[in-house]
């Protein structure tokens, strides 16, 4: 992907335009506004890249957020692409889930067989014997009891963080300027990957240029090394 590779260079990434011969897999969508880059990417999510490219939108496109608050943050989008694309499934009496919906593990359950980053969809809910049976996207059929739940969560939309190491034949990355402190050419570069074929940024052009701007992130500022020296 030449976004990809451009992003990595602390370059701002080409975007597909139309043409017979142009590679269209990156597209910038410029939202400076929170409210319209939140219905923007809702819409590109759940209506107009399945109806242009036949995705399924619960399971071939990932939504990505630099944060989890805020108007586009991951629990507000979480809840609005639930109300879009699952708004009929029965709630599973007791946890957050309706039947249908999209989930992701949110830390490394080693008796469950459940590791951190995993994401599929919830099957059905026993009330009787108090178990929720999973749809892993790696094809696993597994049931969890209901009190080995809480590190569930909705995962219609991920955090970039959370997302390393999955990917999906689409990605819809929303940037903005109220993720300033979050935002570095990594954690642009890594959502960017997250993409199998196609990729879109919805946002704020300046969101983008801080993120590619700023390459320190890995930079840890401790006493480490005066301890030791000491």
């Amino acid at each position: 992907m030449r976004a990809a590779h451009a992003i990595n260079a602390g370059e701002q990434p080409p975007t597909a335009v139309s043409g017979p011969d142009d590679i269209r897999d990156f597209f910038f969508i410029e939202r400076p506004g929170a409210a319209a880059a939140f219905e923007d990417v809702c819409d590109i999510a759940v209506r107009r890249l399945p109806a242009a490219y036949g995705f399924d939108p619960s399971r071939e496109i990932l939504v990505l957020s630099p944060m989890h608050k805020g108007p586009l943050g991951i629990e507000a989008l979480n809840a609005e692409l639930r109300r879009r694309l699952n708004a009929d499934g029965a709630p599973v009496p007791g946890l957050p889930f309706r039947v249908g919906d999209r989930f992701v593990q949110r830390r490394n359950d080693h008796e469950h067989q459940l590791m951190n980053g995993e994401t599929g969809v919830v099957v059905s809910g026993d009330d009787e014997n108090e178990r929720l049976t999973l749809q892993c996207d790696d094809g696993r059929v597994m049931q969890v009891p209901y009190n080995a739940c809480h590190t569930l969560e909705l995962g219609y939309c991920l955090s970039i963080h959370r997302a390393q190491g999955s990917q999906n034949r689409a990605v819809v990355m929303v940037l903005s300027a109220a993720h300033a402190v979050m935002l570095t050419r990594n954690l642009v570069y890594t959502g960017l990957t997250r993409a199998q074929e196609l990729a879109v940024i919805v946002g704020d052009r300046r969101a983008l240029q801080m993120g590619l701007q700023r390459t320190d992130a890995a930079r840890r500022h401790t006493r480490l090394a005066t301890l030791v020296s000491a």
